[in-house]
């Protein structure tokens, strides 16, 4: 049975098998911060109640940080919440639809305007295909049209 052993500091411990240090925040979001774990998670509980997301720069007056401490720590709380495997990750009634997100062609510059097709506005918009799980889980995705061989690989992939 491998020790653990627990150096004086009472936070490092090292693991007798196979000699490596660790603490507790050794494979999270959290390893290689100085930043204290309360400001992490009052950031992570700011970025996850606001509706429409917020800004490094309001993240930071919040926590009272620096403006960069505050967009480092957004940049590895999205990365940590993004799911890695979306293989059957959806089980109960999933809602989809697709948006297209972009301005508006009236909107554009005249030189802008003049080199595309007003028949073909929508092409200059991204189009974003998006799932949702009743009381549940979000998946939301950037694709290049909204035709059948595009989008059913993909819901295959993610409802179960």
């Amino acid at each position: 049975m491998d020790k653990i052993y627990v150096f004086k500091d009472k936070i490092t411990y090292k693991c007798s098998a196979c000699l490596q240090k660790f603490n507790a925040r050794t494979g999270t979001v959290y390893e290689g911060s100085k930043i204290p774990l309360q400001k992490w998670f009052v950031a992570i509980y700011l970025m996850t109640s606001h509706k429409k997301g917020i800004s490094s720069i309001q993240l930071a007056k919040d926590i009272h940080v620096t403006q960069t401490t505050a967009w480092f720590m957004a940049h590895r709380i999205r990365h940590g919440a993004s799911v890695k495997n979306w293989d059957n990750a959806f089980s109960k009634v999933v809602e989809i639809d697709e948006t297209y997100i972009g301005s508006r062609l009236k909107n554009k510059h005249f030189l802008q305007r003049k080199a595309i097709d007003n028949y073909s506005s929508h092409l200059i918009k991204t189009i974003v295909f998006g799932m949702i799980e009743r009381d549940g889980k979000v998946f939301a995705k950037v694709v290049p049209d909204v035709k059948q061989a595009t989008i059913i690989p993909i819901i295959e992939k993610v409802v179960q």
